[in-house]
């Protein structure tokens, strides 16, 4: 509806304003048909002028709006001056000061007309984006929570622990609470959309710390320090552990031949992951969601290029671009 109420507006305002103008003016002696000619010549000027105006709010840049208005609009209106001429409705090409001041303040209703709808088209936007962004960290919860609480990685947590007990094993105690706080962590932040770096790596290492006493020595991990500037910086939420989470699932490993993982602070403002490829004899199923998820979240929060992935030398490396907290889409 609104979509129409656009389209439909700068042909009434292009028909309105001249009619505006005739009525006010003194035309009772003028012929009826030049005037509706003049009428009908005066919007299809309006209406070339609110198009003219519209096309620069194509430019972001308001320097490039401006040096787009200062060179068409007195184009425009010498061009228009010529067409009234050769179509006698004005005896010369000049500009007389009614005619100069009528013609700015014009421009001016058209610019605020356009400037008051270009505004509501943003807020708009912004409300439809934040409510994709909404329903995709829904699904991102729902995603991460289904992996950590589905029965085959607790039943897997269970079945270690079991055995570490009954080896009388010193590190049971610090599994038990591993995976305790690695539950309570996922369910603290599960309404989050963003989370601090420290909250995120805290989540990490405890999911890393249960990995580690399943899989022993078929795994071994290490974690940079953040680099100063970044340390205040955010990431979407679960989002470094669900690309932790892909190291094991498309990877084997054993004592022989361990799954290494990097988890790096780069100076750039990105998180590394990046893990030794260790082909499976047979692939799980895959959608290959995953980071494509991670990637639409950070573009519905203003960022491109969040997520960067390669495979060389028998290396995969995906990278985490860290978001400013003063990002205008986090706070907003």
């Amino acid at each position: 509806m609104k979509l129409k109420t656009y389209n439909i507006l700068p042909i009434l305002l292009s028909a309105s304003l001249p009619g505006i103008g005739f009525f006010l003016a003194d035309n009772n002696s003028a012929p009826a048909i030049p005037l509706v000619y003049k009428w009908v010549y005066t919007s299809a000027v309006l209406f070339s002028l609110w198009k003219l105006l519209a096309v620069s709010w194509r430019f972001k840049d308001s320097v490039k709006q401006i040096v787009y208005l200062s060179i068409s609009t007195p184009l425009f209106l010498i061009i228009v001056s010529f067409i009234s001429f050769s179509l006698g409705f004005k005896g010369n090409y000049s500009f007389e000061a009614k005619e100069f001041i009528r013609i700015i303040f014009v421009f001016l209703i058209l610019l605020i007309i356009q400037y008051n709808r270009e505004s509501q088209r943003k807020i708009d936007q912004l409300k439809i984006e934040r409510e994709q962004l909404s329903k995709e960290n829904y699904k991102a919860q729902l995603q991460s929570l289904r992996k950590q609480i589905d029965p085959h990685f607790l039943f897997n947590s269970l079945n270690t622990l079991r055995s570490m007990v009954r080896q009388n094993h010193s590190k049971s105690e610090e599994f038990i609470l591993s995976l305790s706080d690695f539950y309570r962590s996922t369910l603290k932040y599960s309404e989050e959309t963003i989370l601090a770096i420290s909250e995120e790596l805290t989540l990490l290492n405890s999911y890393l710390e249960l990995m580690k006493s399943r899989n022993e020595d078929a795994v071994n991990f290490e974690i940079s320090t953040i680099e100063k500037p970044y340390s205040n910086y955010v990431l979407p939420s679960f989002a470094l552990q669900n690309v932790v989470e892909n190291c094991f699932k498309h990877n084997s490993m054993s004592s022989k031949k361990p799954l290494h993982i990097q988890i790096i602070s780069t100076t750039d403002g990105y998180f590394e992951v990046i893990n030794t490829v260790r082909e499976k004899m047979t692939q799980e199923p895959t959608t290959g969601m995953g980071l494509k998820l991670i990637e639409r979240r950070y573009k519905l929060l203003g960022i491109d290029k969040g997520v960067i992935a390669s495979n060389q030398n028998g290396i995969f490396k995906v990278r985490l671009k860290l978001i400013s907290p003063e990002n205008e889409r986090i706070n907003s």
